[in-house]
């Protein structure tokens, strides 16, 4: 996937979707699309533009493509705030779902003796999101347990 792509999904989480973003960063849809796909001489946008539109759909796709692109894992924090042990049980619920499913692909995926290109991805999305979801469970136990 590649950042106009991210720019798309980001676009797409914002109800009334492109327009509405543009809106937001004060330019026209027709400014907007010539920005996203540098067309008429337009540049592409700044980090402050694109940490905006970020901002604007709520969703953390730009880190996850900057991790992703440098072989890492983005992991939203959870807020301490929210933090018990209820929520530590969630927390380590989801992480075990993530685990389970990681397995299952990586099951179905030796099956047949070898692991194409298409399951590969599968397999790595699977252990990004279990690294990520493992970070959060952990992160949240010391949080709620440090002295």
């Amino acid at each position: 996937m590649n950042i106009k792509q991210v720019i798309i999904n980001l676009c797409n989480e914002v109800p009334g979707g492109r327009s509405a973003v543009a809106g937001a960063l004060g330019m026209e849809l027709n400014s907007f699309n010539n920005r996203l796909y540098e067309k008429n001489k337009c540049r592409f946008f700044s980090v402050d533009e694109l940490e905006a539109i970020e901002d604007i759909a709520g969703k953390p796709f730009l880190a996850e493509y900057f991790a992703k692109r440098q072989g890492g894992v983005f992991t939203k924090l959870p807020d301490s705030d929210d933090l018990d042990n209820t929520e530590l049980f969630n927390l380590s619920v989801n992480s075990d779902a993530k685990k389970a499913l990681l397995s299952l692909v990586v099951s179905k995926s030796i099956e047949d003796g070898e692991i194409d290109s298409k399951e590969k991805q599968q397999i790595l999305d699977c252990l990004h999101d279990f690294f990520s979801s493992k970070t959060n469970e952990i992160i949240g136990l010391l949080k709620v347990y440090q002295k």
